[in-house]
Order: structure tokens, then C-alpha cells, then sequence
């Protein structure tokens, strides 16, 4: 793709989240603060990763968890989300540059959800460092205000004061409805904060800052 390029990151220490945060999770959020209820596409709740949630819900159930927890929760970065997908491979994906039958939920993974609907979160091998669902399933979204060319806003959060709904975000990791190639670990799309939609959920980083 012509918005990929190769390029050195260093990345502060960090802890991410070894699975997408989940219906289970997410619903105790709308319980809790009366929030919408997001749809389910009938697809399931329970541990299918939370789908339907936009760039602002993401930031609003991690301001709750941060509350109620005394956490300092985050989304990843770009840069993060990679680094922590990739786990010191260089190949297309974390598994190598093949895709094999029931290595991820994709169209043409050959698993039973491809092209369907979401998986159950943690239902594929965990990639070297035991992170799960990092190539497929769902989007996830990033942190970092989408780039098209690598100028350093991959290795930067965002504010919520400093986006609106049509600000363009970095989502990563592909999703069920996306053929092979679009489950790269290098694989980026760029989604406006205010969209919902059937692909797209979000996992957590814990930092200092």
C-alpha cells in the first residue's frame, strides 16, 4: 500500500492489552453510566470484542475504567499497536507470510467466522508474546491522528479537546470481512472518530503517563 513505510520507531515501555475489549467488559461501562447500549449485529455478546463504538465511546468507557479502577489507561499508539502486534517479527504477519487455515477470523482465514462476523475474542493462537487477535476479527482503534506518510504523529496520542467528529484516526489489525492482505501486521486504515460500525472495536494500553 502506498501509505506503508518502512521505518524505525522506539517506543517507551508500555502494557497492552492481551485481548479487544470485549461486550462483557464494555456492557458493565453501559450499565454503570447509562451509556447507549451498542448493537451486536446478533453476532453475540459476552466475549465477542464490543463492535459499533466510535474513536469518542473508546475514550469514554477507558475514562470510566480509569475512574472506578485508579488505572491510566489508554488507547495505543500507531506505533505501539505494531510493535506489540509485530512481537520482533518481520513477516507479514506475527505467524510468518502465509495464512493458514484457523490462524485469524478473515475472509479467506478458513476459519468458521470468515467473512460472517466477529470471533470470541482470544479464539486464534496468541501471537509471541501471548497478545491475541491482533490480525483480524476486528479494526482497532489507535490513539495516534491518522498520517498518511510516517511524519511522527504515529508516535503521539491525540485529545479528545483536539478532535472533532471528522478528525481521521489510525485503526489496525484488519477484521472479519477483510481479505488476507488486510490483516498485515503493517496494514493501515484511517477512519473518522465519529463512525460506528460492525468491524471496529479497541484494546487498552497501561502507561505511567
Amino acid at each position: 500500500e502506498e501509505d506503508e513505510k518502512q521505518h524505525k520507531v522506539c517506543v517507551k515501555a508500555f502494557k497492552i492489552s492481551r485481548y479487544p475489549v470485549s461486550f462483557m467488559e464494555y456492557d458493565k461501562y453501559v450499565k454503570a453510566t447509562k451509556q447507549p447500549l451498542p448493537a451486536d449485529a446478533s453476532w453475540g455478546r459476552n466475549l465477542h470484542p464490543v463492535i459499533n463504538v466510535n474513536w469518542f465511546d473508546a475514550l469514554g468507557y477507558i475514562a470510566w475504567l480509569n475512574h472506578t479502577q485508579n488505572k491510566h489507561y489508554r488507547l495505543p499508539t500507531e506505533a505501539e499497536w505494531e510493535y506489540a502486534a509485530r512481537a520482533k517479527t518481520y513477516s507479514a504477519y506475527y505467524w510468518g507470510n502465509t495464512v493458514l487455515a484457523n490462524q485469524a477470523n478473515c475472509d479467506g482465514c478458513q476459519s468458521d467466522w470468515d467473512n460472517r462476523s466477529t470471533s470470541p475474542v482470544g479464539t486464534f493462537a496468541p501471537n509471541a508474546w501471548g497478545i491475541y487477535d491482533m490480525a483480524g476479527n476486528v479494526w482497532e482503534w489507535t490513539c495516534s491522528r491518522y498520517e498518511r506518510d510516517y511524519h511522527g504523529a504515529e508516535q503521539r496520542c491525540i485529545t479528545k479537546k483536539s478532535a472533532n467528529n471528522n478528525t481521521l484516526i489510525a485503526q489496525r489489525g484488519g477484521a472479519w470481512f477483510n481479505y488476507v492482505g488486510g490483516i498485515r501486521s503493517a496494514n493501515r486504515v484511517q477512519e473518522i472518530a465519529s463512525k460506528r460500525s460492525n468491524n471496529s472495536g479497541f484494546r487498552l494500553v497501561e502507561s505511567s503517563q
